[in-house]
């Protein structure tokens, strides 16, 4: 595809391609792009400019903290990589160049500025759903500083309810990333789409991409060749199932949630999952976790079938470098075509990273770490 097709580069700062005295339509005066995406952080971008022309300063003073910015990239017909707010200005000044970096992030990442200790719930009525805590979390975003930082959430509704949920002394990012990791939810910032929204859901893993080991069939726009691939399937860290212990306040009696391979689902990557295949030689490894605090059984169940679910997530990763494609983002399905019985297959995205050098014999390529819990046994 990009053989065929002229690659377009658009950055927008505060909603125009001109950057103080200089118009950078087309790539002109970029040098550099780097956007990184991932499943479990909001989504960061870089670019570095030329700021000078003819040894006159022409954008240096252009770049503020907080301005917004816009990428947008591809071959043919580019699309939005990544929308944020500039959080860092480096200018680099040497005898006859000037270059400017500005970087930022999504504006989730005001979720990790500042701490906080506060409960939600009375401790008695078990009404507490996670979902809806950090649903307001989120959208409560600023407001002990006395504004709002405008963000919103799509959450998920957990199986359980809590009398209680204590945010102890963490920023608003760390403590919804405590609250996800027990309860089967996600953090996808999609700055692609909205700068301000964050899903909280499991990633929903649309395919967008196959990626060839060699000459791929049909339309290029749904195909890639890989540059380079490296897989790794791994039974360290699987397990026949996790149980999680704990003690019953108030009926004074054990407290015990267990998740097998049943509960590792959705498979992704066809056939049985690398709970099922490492259990199969080399026998019923338990992880018994005792340092959760749980209210009943329920709520230790969910917890450990998350548990379960994300060390399941070890079983295969690759890294693989492919020419550019701006539709690749965290939380997104390739299919690998063509790299044998093991590794082929359907994998998620849980982290991309899209990078743009000016003047490199292929500018712009996409890397992408994947993952998947299930392979033809």
């Amino acid at each position: 595809m990009g053989e065929q097709a002229e690659l377009q580069i658009e950055v927008k700062v505060a909603g125009a391609t001109k950057i103080g005295g200089l118009e950078s339509k087309h790539g002109r005066y970029i040098q550099r792009i780097q956007v990184d995406q991932r499943l479990d952080s909001p989504d960061f971008f870089s670019v570095q400019l030329q700021a000078s022309e003819f040894n006159e300063m022409k954008a240096l003073d252009a770049i503020k903290p907080g301005t917004e910015v816009e990428i947008a990239l591809g071959y043919g017909t580019k699309e939005t990589v990544a929308k944020g707010e500039v959080s860092y200005v480096e200018p680099h000044f040497s005898a006859s160049k000037l270059h400017l970096t500005f970087s930022g992030y999504d504006f989730t990442h005001r979720l990790t500025r500042g701490t906080g200790s506060r409960t939600f719930g009375d401790g008695h009525k078990t009404d507490q759903n996670p979902g809806t805590v950090l649903g307001s979390v989120v959208s409560d975003s600023g407001k002990l500083g006395g504004g709002s930082d405008g963000l919103s959430a799509e959450t998920k509704n957990a199986t359980s309810k809590l009398e209680y949920i204590a945010q102890y002394n963490l920023n608003d990012y760390q403590f919804i990333q405590q609250v996800v990791g027990s309860f089967g939810m996600g953090w996808d910032a999609q700055s692609h789409k909205d700068p301000k929204k964050v899903s909280l859901k499991p990633a929903s893993g649309e395919m967008v991409l196959t990626v060839y080991r060699d000459k791929p069939p049909g339309k290029p726009s749904e195909h890639a060749v890989a540059v380079s691939a490296d897989f790794r399937m791994s039974t360290v860290r699987q397990c026949s199932k996790v149980e999680v212990h704990g003690w019953h306040m108030t009926d004074k009696k054990p407290i015990k949630g267990v998740a097998t391979k049943a509960e590792v689902t959705p498979l992704i990557g066809g056939g049985k999952s690398g709970v099922e295949q490492t259990s199969a030689f080399q026998g019923g490894r338990v992880l018994s976790i005792v340092d959760l605090p749980v209210l009943d059984d329920g709520e230790a169940k969910e917890v450990a079938a998350s548990i379960l679910n994300k060390l399941a997530m070890d079983w295969m990763t690759a890294d693989v470098v492919i020419e550019g494609r701006p539709k690749i983002h965290a939380g997104c399905k390739v299919k690998m075509e063509d790299f044998g019985k093991w590794f082929s297959g359907e994998y998620i995205v849980e982290s991309c990273q899209h990078v743009y050098i000016a003047g490199a014999p292929k500018p712009y390529r996409s890397y992408l770490k994947l993952a998947r819990n299930a392979s033809p046994s």
